[in-house]
């Protein structure tokens, strides 16, 4: 996915888990949670109990044999090209990620040993801080059961904690499935060489009157989040 807009570029200083804002009058831009052990309880469409948290280091092996396990399908709709496998690079940068300028989430099903149900993430844009560039990907076997529109939930929640104003994606023309989506969450989009480039605000002026079910579902992310940290307070 690409989305660039001209603007002036600001400078984030790492300090620890703490990123400074050099140009804006020291800002401090903490992550939203305590990785990796902050965990959210959540439900499918279904009903069934899933678990969604953060994205960690430790979870390369994990990512690799989930990434094996796609359909040649399912490759080419997340990465736009038939995919044989990920590097140790890609695998680095897709797991070593700060929550701040680069957030991922993984929905995990807890009575199963497998790779996961799916991932989501955004990356901000260096050009457009408030902006970030964002993926889902669902594993074959739980595509059509809510997994994705919990991603995005969690996506756009995790986005307004960290001063991330819009989210951007490209999507192929024959993506039906996530065109229609897009459509019906009410994104604005412009066509581009490799599909069609949707914005799609975290404020939810637009989403949450387009599409009842992405409102309850954040709802639920939300409140998931709340009780994990008044846990994490009380532990």
């Amino acid at each position: 996915m690409l989305f660039r807009t001209r603007v002036r570029r600001r400078v984030y200083l790492r300090v620890g888990p703490v990123f400074l804002c050099i140009d804006c009058l020291f800002a401090v831009v903490p992550p939203p949670f305590p990785t990796p052990s902050f965990a959210l309880a959540l439900s499918l469409d279904d009903g069934r109990a899933v678990v969604a948290r953060p994205v960690a280091p430790a979870d390369r092996e994990r990512l690799r044999t989930g990434f094996d396990q796609l359909s040649t399908r399912s490759r080419q709709l997340r990465f736009f090209a038939p995919v044989a496998q990920l590097s140790e690079a890609e695998l680095r940068y897709l797991t070593d990620v700060d929550h701040v300028h680069h957030a991922a989430w993984g929905l995990l099903d807890p009575d199963d040993t497998t790779p996961g149900i799916g991932i989501g993430r955004f990356v901000r844009l260096p050009d457009k801080p408030d902006a970030a560039e964002f993926s889902l990907t669902v594993a074959d076997a739980w595509q059509g059961t809510g997994a994705g529109r919990l991603l995005l939930a969690l996506l756009l929640a995790h986005a307004r904690r960290v001063d991330v104003r819009m989210l951007c994606g490209l999507v192929e023309r024959d993506n039906d499935r996530v065109l229609q989506w897009m459509q019906r969450l009410g994104a604005s989009s412009r066509a581009s060489a490799d599909g069609l480039l949707f914005r799609l605000p975290t404020d939810g002026s637009v989403w949450k009157a387009s599409d009842m079910r992405l409102g309850t579902t954040f709802r639920q992310v939300v409140a998931a989040w709340r009780e994990a940290q008044a846990l994490l307070k009380d532990a």
